[in-house]
């Protein structure tokens, strides 16, 4: 158990994502899939932790990791 509930949310998205990746090992975009149903999951109720020490949801760095991968095409 981890103290800050952005950790709980963020274990959960990459459990469920991991699991996308390793049930659909012959679909060619199953990268992109596993990102949005982790992106869908972060903006969810589901996933609503907040880090009080720093102010941050699992969904904001999500958006900033989108943000990079969109930038880097």
């Amino acid at each position: 158990m981890h103290a800050h509930p952005i950790v709980h949310d963020a274990c959960f998205v990459y459990i469920v994502s991991l699991a996308h990746l390793l049930n659909n090992p012959t679909d060619a975009n199953r990268g992109q899939v596993a990102f949005d149903l982790a992106y869908k999951l972060a903006k969810s109720d589901m996933c609503k932790g907040l880090d009080t020490n720093y102010g941050e949801k699992l969904e904001w760095w999500l958006d900033e990791a989108k943000s990079w991968a969109d930038s880097a095409k």
